[in-house]
């Protein structure tokens, strides 16, 4: 009987697990909470990146990459180490099982947007006579629907400030594709405030100064949000390891993928450490405490 068992596990173990994980880079990219734009943009990036990497090395490597809208899925797929040996997920979904990512993972790295991670402005229409948080109340919000923490951090600032969710002071909320969108309709008063990445509108505002005429920055964040991550499974064979981490720390990636980046809106691809992870696993307790006392 036990002899029976074992094989069974055994048999089970090597139809579910992915046997070229060991000699092949195997990229799972999370696109759930995306809507079809986003995902559509993230899948056509991944892609390229695939057959272009390939190229460059001379196709003595095989890359696969899957596409998963699972959370759960992804994040058990590669911690069991039985499709992945990279992952590409948003910060909240790491941070949602961080202790048991970090006890799998051997190196991690993020895009980045002139070398560092993004900040956060809450911006808004002059008109709407927003001068602190508690002036939010009974005004439009606009919400970017690409956010990993957009709505969050708004969140957080209402708690932190008034003592109240932002759920519960906004009148109406619009979700957005596109952030520049968002910052016209506030520009053309069709939203009150909205909460954006500052290199969105920093990048506007040399194409249209006239922006600054109605639209002001009432809270802005540390440079803590990446946009994304990624993980190398501690498992994955160091050759397979070493030879990403010489193609990212040349500058390879940000010479060559320049132009896909920006359909992204980062500028580069990087190696991070935990310690630059601080202030945004700080905000993630901070608020949860906040909102464990509601």
């Amino acid at each position: 009987m036990l002899k029976k068992l074992l094989l069974m596990a055994f048999i089970i173990t090597f139809v579910y697990s992915d046997s070229k994980i060991d000699t092949e880079y195997k990229f799972g990219v999370f696109i759930g909470k995306l809507d079809q734009v986003h995902q559509n943009k993230i899948k056509s990036v991944a892609l390229r990146l695939e057959k272009e990497i390939e190229n460059i090395l001379n196709n003595n490597y095989n890359i696969s990459v899957s596409f998963v809208e699972d959370g759960n899925e992804i994040l058990d797929d590669f911690i069991s180490f039985k499709k992945y040996n990279i992952i590409f997920i948003p910060s909240p979904l790491y941070l949602s099982e961080k202790k048991k990512m970090n006890s799998v993972s051997k190196d991690m790295y993020s895009f980045t947007y002139n070398n560092r991670f993004q900040k956060y402005i809450l911006l808004t229409n002059k008109d709407s006579n927003i001068n602190s948080l508690k002036d939010i109340k009974n005004k439009r919000f606009g919400n970017f629907a690409e956010a990993e923490y957009f709505s969050k951090w708004l969140d957080y600032l209402a708690l932190k400030e008034v003592g109240i969710s932002s759920k519960k002071l906004i009148s109406s909320e619009k979700a957005f594709s596109k952030d520049k969108t968002l910052i016209l309709d506030m520009y053309f008063n069709k939203i009150d405030f909205g909460v954006i990445k500052k290199s969105t509108y920093e990048d506007m505002l040399i194409l249209n100064p006239a922006l600054k005429d109605k639209l002001v920055i009432l809270r802005e964040s540390e440079a803590m949000f990446p946009y994304g991550m990624a993980f190398f499974h501690k498992k994955t064979p160091k050759k397979l390891v070493n030879v990403f981490n010489k193609f990212v720390a040349v500058g390879i990636l940000k010479s060559q993928f320049k132009h896909l980046f920006s359909l992204l809106e980062q500028t580069s691809f990087s190696k991070i450490s935990k310690e630059q992870l601080k202030p945004l696993e700080n905000f993630d307790i901070e608020y949860k405490r906040m909102k464990s006392k509601l």
